[in-house]
């Protein structure tokens, strides 16, 4: 089966994105507020971070294979900053569920319609520069988990030990040309308290970014095998029941 794996350039075909905008930016309260959370606000430049979240999304795909995910109450401002986007861009999840099924709903739509698809999952309210080497590096992703049929992550080498995000472990290093470099994941870790955190930095450990790529195929395949509780309720994507679906995940 799949293992996870983390990559440090080119997108195909294939290369599908997830945007996952459904956040309410609860620890950036009052400034983000439920109607309006941190990724409609403008933090970071002129523009709300989910709009700079798309724009780096088109480096890896087209606009025909970018997906918002997002519940009701958030869709219609997305719409609105994200007007240029086709309408069958955005999926509306019936329910809150986390990220673990709307992943999942991401997943098996993309799959319907693309067997051979590579998702990659990226969180609405990032800051990453420069776009140029982003783009790059999610292209090795894509194909070290192409190539290699396992699930990877795409990890931050810290500055500072951090208490407020979670590390990854690496392991040893997967046999990847140049520059699709790769190590095996020993472990995640979640946050940490101020002493790990500054063993992590000294031990190599680097922060969780949230960030995914995988085969569509693969990660259902991994739901099936080690979520059984989310596997099993895929019989309802497979019926076109996704509100079914949320409504006993």
């Amino acid at each position: 089966m799949p293992e996870s794996t983390s990559s440090s350039s080119s997108p195909d075909s294939h290369s599908h994105v997830v945007v996952l905008a459904g956040g309410v930016g609860s620890r950036f309260w009052p400034v983000s507020t439920p109607d309006r959370p941190k990724q409609l606000l403008p933090l970071a430049g002129e523009r709300p971070l989910v709009a700079d979240t798309v724009e780096r999304a088109r480096a890896i795909a087209p606009d025909r294979r970018i997906r918002i995910v997002a519940g009701e109450r958030l869709t219609g401002a997305l719409r609105r900053v994200l007007e240029e986007l086709p309408e069958p861009s955005f999926m509306v999840e019936p329910r809150a569920r986390g990220t673990g099924p709307a992943l999942t709903w991401a997943a098996w739509e993309i799959h319907r319609v693309d067997p051979e698809a590579v998702l990659v999952s990226l969180h609405s309210d990032h800051l990453i520069e420069p776009t140029g080497t982003f783009a790059r590096v999610i292209g090795a992703a894509a194909r070290v988990a192409r190539e290699h049929r396992v699930l990877v992550t795409v990890p931050v080498p810290p500055d500072r030990p951090e208490v407020g995000y979670g590390y990854v472990q690496p392991g040893e290093a997967l046999a990847a040309p140049e520059p699709d470099r790769a190590f095996r994941i020993r472990a995640f870790h979640e946050k940490p308290d101020r002493e790990t955190a500054t063993r992590y930095l000294e031990e190599g450990y680097l922060w969780n970014s949230g960030i995914f790529v995988w085969r569509a195929d693969d990660f259902l395949d991994e739901v099936r095998d080690h979520a059984p509780e989310i596997g099993r309720l895929l019989v309802h994507l497979e019926r076109g029941e996704a509100e079914r679906f949320f409504a006993e995940a």
